[in-house]
């Protein structure tokens, strides 16, 4: 059981993929507050769908804003360069997000918010990734208390491991009238039939990438992305679900040691609960 005190004391990296001065990572910054120190290392500009992409080739600004970091770059560039130049110091917790937008099934492989949480994980830190299903993010200030209690119960029950990642959705209801917490499989959630060519101007033709509108789930595999509709936050494990994670469950099991086994009967008793 941790303290307020040990709590209190945490030092917590929060970043994104939407930039920022977006409204997700506003409200998650003062999700972390209540938490611990929070330090705030985003992209300066829109990066989603840029997964685990990293600038190479060319120098990555960026710019401190008090105790802050703008970064001209994408979600992974943030995490590594807050890990290893920017922050000095331990990092506890990473929080990533909140997306606007669900990042469920194969999302996850192409979500710079989980690509944020994840290059943090891969640097040993405990990190979530949260996303919004719904479209108003205005709302999103109202999931402070449910996600403060969230983590809060999520420390307690110490079913974080060092490079531990976990995936959570929140549901497009109001948070007076969450059911509770799901523990999914990571599903699928593919974008079927949906490049389509649009004729411009000069007489050229270009192609346009998917959007939500054409989201087609599979029906076999559909319960993390039918959970958030009944009113319930979805909750994973990427690396369980991708092979990154030393399992002692032989259907889990991988080579890389970097992340380690979730404890299963903590996870039990924390989805038991009503938030």
């Amino acid at each position: 059981m941790r303290s307020n005190l040990m709590m209190s004391s945490m030092n917590i990296l929060c970043t994104n993929d939407d930039g920022y001065g977006s409204e997700g990572i506003q409200a998650l910054t003062k999700v972390g507050q209540q938490l611990g120190r929070v330090r705030v290392v985003a992209p300066a500009n829109q990066q989603s769908t840029m997964s685990n992409a990293l600038t190479l080739h060319t120098p990555i600004p960026s710019t401190k804003v008090q105790e802050d970091f703008i970064v001209d770059g994408t979600p992974a560039d943030c995490v590594i360069m807050a890990t290893n130049k920017l922050i000095a110091g331990r990092l506890d917790l990473c929080l990533s997000g909140i997306n606007h937008g669900a990042n469920m099934g194969e999302d996850v492989f192409y979500s710079g918010t989980v690509a944020g949480a994840m290059e943090a994980a891969l640097a040993g830190i405990p990190s979530l990734a949260f996303s919004y299903t719904g479209t108003t993010v205005s709302k999103l200030a109202d999931w402070h208390d449910v996600l403060v209690k969230l983590i809060s119960d999520m420390l307690d029950d110490d079913i974080f491991d060092q490079g531990l990642l976990y995936n959570v959705n929140l549901p497009d209801k109001n948070p007076a009238y969450t059911k509770g917490i799901r523990f999914t499989c990571l599903g699928s959630r593919r974008y079927n039939n949906s490049i389509a060519r649009v004729a411009i101007t000069t007489g050229e033709s270009r192609l346009i990438a998917p959007n939500s509108k054409t989201l087609k789930p599979d029906n076999a595999v559909r319960k993390q992305c039918q959970a958030p509709k009944v009113s319930k936050l979805t909750m994973r494990s990427i690396f369980q679900e991708t092979g990154l994670s030393r399992s002692r469950d032989p259907c889990v099991r991988s080579s890389c040691s970097a992340v380690k086994f979730i404890n299963r009967a903590a996870v039990t008793k924390l989805i038991s609960r009503r938030l």
